[in-house]
């Protein structure tokens, strides 16, 4: 590429970057993406708002790339005559998840289908893509092997999907479409749900909630080299590289308390929104592992 192409692919990239906010990463609630995480640390990092990640244009698409798939996916099964709902009819919005006894757990799914094979049955819808090799990877072990974290997740929607407090049908299977990115193969596999999975992420989840200080949760290894420690956002500060230290926010503060239901400032006794969470004070003091 030449210097004038690489001129525009920069103000392309800048383009991108220029809509991005990193706040939109901190998600209110922990997700049943975030909770079927093989490290359990990790997920209470993540509910803790510990890392804000300033991404460059160019991973931002890489990432947006999964959502950009979904509606010729919903569109090409239709086409093939099986009924899809990427939204909830009556709310126009994700099929959503949520626990009654876990209020701060929540989850979304692509869609639900049904009409597979002449079964009525509804099933979830998972869209996912990944590089060749990983895709060679999900292809040859199976999702469940090749990524505990997609399977944990949509075992956890499972399980929310037959409490009386969630609007989609009782869900007792997901299909997982994987896109390979490089060539546009698909691979899809139909997961059964699995009752005794969905009560282990269920307690995992309890336990991340009822932790006041990340060395409460066990996390995947001690050693920072170890694999997945070096490709987890959390690397540095879990394993105290770098002088890293949490971002600034009342989540990661040793005064927040987590209820039942809200985050709540010990100090100033009172209630944080999320506006007031994500810009903190002056009297914050960083909870370290």
């Amino acid at each position: 590429m030449n210097a004038l192409g690489e001129k525009i692919v920069a103000t392309i990239f800048a383009g991108v970057e220029s809509k991005a906010n990193p706040a939109d990463n901190f998600r209110g609630h922990l997700g049943c993406s975030i909770l079927g995480d093989e490290c359990e640390r990790k997920s209470w990092f993540t509910f803790h708002w510990y890392t804000q990640r300033n991404l460059p244009g160019r991973i931002l698409r890489l990432f947006d790339r999964g959502s950009r798939e979904e509606a010729p996916l919903v569109e090409a099964i239709r086409s093939a005559g099986i009924e899809v709902q990427p939204v909830n009819p009556s709310t126009n919005r994700q099929w959503s998840f949520t626990d009654p006894d876990l209020p701060h757990l929540g989850g979304s799914a692509d869609g639900i289908s049904r009409g597979w094979f002449g079964n009525d049955t509804w099933v979830g819808l998972e869209f996912k893509t990944a590089a060749a090799d990983r895709f060679r990877e999900f292809a040859k072990k199976g999702i469940k092997a090749t990524s505990p974290t997609y399977h944990g997740q949509v075992q956890s929607m499972m399980r929310l999907s037959h409490l009386d407090c969630n609007a989609s049908p009782p869900l007792n299977a997901f299909i997982e479409i994987i896109v390979n990115k490089n060539t546009d193969d698909l691979y899809a596999e139909m997961i059964p749900r699995d009752i005794e999975a969905g009560e282990i992420l269920k307690a995992k989840a309890a336990r991340v909630f009822a932790a006041n200080h990340p060395t409460e949760v066990e996390r995947i290894s001690e050693y920072g080299d170890f694999y997945l420690c070096k490709f987890c956002d959390h690397s540095s500060i879990c394993h105290g590289y770098d002088d890293a230290v949490p971002a600034p926010t009342c989540r990661s503060c040793a005064h927040v308390q987590l209820t039942a239901r809200t985050w709540r400032c010990g100090l100033k006794r009172r209630r944080l929104s999320r506006s007031a969470s994500l810009a903190g004070c002056s009297d914050y003091v960083a909870q370290t592992p």
